[in-house]
């Protein structure tokens, strides 16, 4: 695993929140689905990992504490949904 893989899994693997982005989907070729596809694959994530990584995205948004929350809900309830599909 080549070392910036190691130090981001130590980081999750420590409980630090790490949340993922794409700077310009059409500059570099690769949607936020797909980078998720390809974090989540190549540090070796689980579901729950998975699931962690969006809510750390969520927690970090630059908004207020209310509309954070509501965020965070509505990731919480659509996660449950998928859940239940499985």
């Amino acid at each position: 695993m080549p070392k910036r893989r190691e130090n981001i899994r130590a980081m999750i693997d420590a409980g630090l929140p790490v949340s993922l982005h794409s700077d310009d989907p059409a500059m570099h070729g690769a949607d936020p689905g797909e980078v998720y596809i390809g974090a989540v694959t190549a540090l070796g994530l689980d579901v729950d990992g998975a699931i962690d990584l969006c809510l750390a995205a969520v927690d970090a948004a630059s908004l207020d504490g209310t509309d954070r929350r509501d965020l965070r809900r509505s990731f919480q309830q659509q996660i449950a949904d998928l859940h239940a599909q499985l």
